[in-house]
């Protein structure tokens, strides 16, 4: 009977022994837990900023192209304009050297007929001239005779 009672003694005490030791080890499990769920709560929030700065900079890049197009359109669109009037420029100014030219051309083709007009004038009295001189002689002729 001594030895019935050592060893319900000793399961007691093994099993206090045990609990004992299932709650340290449970303790242990317990804060090696919160410990696993603090590091990932900090890996996350970590991760959440890095997303955020990540986000961020893309608006922030995106933004930078947006302005960069924005500025790109503005400056294609300001050489377009200059293009066109330097274009408009040069059609203006080959137009006023067709005029003048046509003008010149023009002048000169007057100042051509009037000298011909002058000349047929010039002949024409010329030839009235010689008439009256021949009429004249012809008269003096008839005259004598």
């Amino acid at each position: 009977m001594g030895e019935a009672k050592t060893t319900k003694v000793c399961n007691v005490l093994r099993c206090i022994f045990d609990h004992t030791i299932y709650h340290d080890n449970n303790a242990e499990k317990k804060e090696k837990k919160k410990e696993k769920k603090k590091k990932k709560k900090k890996k996350k929030k970590k991760e959440k900023k890095k997303k955020k700065k990540k986000k961020k900079k893309e608006k922030k890049k995106k933004m930078m192209k947006k302005e960069k197009k924005k500025i790109n359109k503005k400056e294609k669109k300001e050489n377009k304009e200059k293009e066109k009037k330097k274009k408009e420029e040069e059609k203006n100014k080959k137009e006023e050297e067709e005029e003048k030219k046509k003008k010149k051309m023009k002048k000169k083709k007057k100042k051509k007929i009037n000298k011909k007009k002058k000349e047929k004038k010039e002949k024409e009295e010329e030839e009235e001239k010689e008439k009256k001189k021949k009429k004249k002689i012809n008269k003096k002729k008839k005259e004598k005779k």
